[in-house]
């Protein structure tokens, strides 16, 4: 069992049920708070455990073990909290390697050229990834184009007849918090 504390004196001990061992399994807990307090998270009888757990706090995506004698604290106001804490058994290094994973899938299945015969950017999204934001920045760093809530279309076009012939810079951001840069050089016949 996990045990939940408050800076009120009431201890309250909660129990989940018994659960087969699975690396990627994510355990989501609900707080129902009627003040705002301090929090805190540890376990009670560890028996054969695969290795130490932690509560994810998928707002502020950090980590904090709460097992082998550890807590897990947090300053919380006053709220319902049912989608973002979780108990995990991966730590954030872990995490951050599957994130990198990701990101790099993501980098790799999309695609951006610039067709300058017919003077567009075109982007190819065949994984269907939302890209929630594109910009296209000159080689000042000026912004010249501005794009949000994209979508998930597997195919994009952006006008760039009326940038002035040079290089420009392409960032997309995925719903995902993907950031991806890409360089492109505009030439348009005239």
């Amino acid at each position: 069992f996990f045990r939940v504390t408050s800076e009120i004196p009431a201890r309250r001990k909660l129990v989940i049920q018994s659960r087969p061992y699975d690396r990627e399994d994510q355990i989501r807990f609900t707080l129902r708070l009627d003040q705002q307090m301090k929090v805190g998270i540890t376990s009670g009888n560890e028996v054969n455990l695969p290795g130490p757990m932690y509560v994810w706090d998928s707002e502020e995506d950090t980590y904090q073990q709460f097992t082998g004698g550890k807590t897990a604290t947090y300053i919380l106001p006053q709220g319902t909290y049912e989608n973002r804490f979780f108990l995990v058994y991966k730590g954030e290094r872990e995490m951050q390697a599957i994130a990198e994973e990701f990101e790099n899938a993501v980098r790799e299945n999309i695609g951006v050229f610039q067709n300058n015969t017919i003077s567009q950017l075109e982007l190819s999204n065949p994984e269907g990834y939302d890209i929630k934001q594109a910009n296209i920045f000159d080689i000042n760093g000026r912004l010249v184009l501005s794009e949000m809530n994209v979508g998930n279309s597997r195919r994009y076009s952006f006008p760039t007849g009326n940038m002035s012939d040079g290089v420009y810079i392409v960032k997309l951001t995925t719903s995902d918090n993907v950031d991806l840069d890409y360089k492109i050089s505009v030439f348009n016949k005239r």
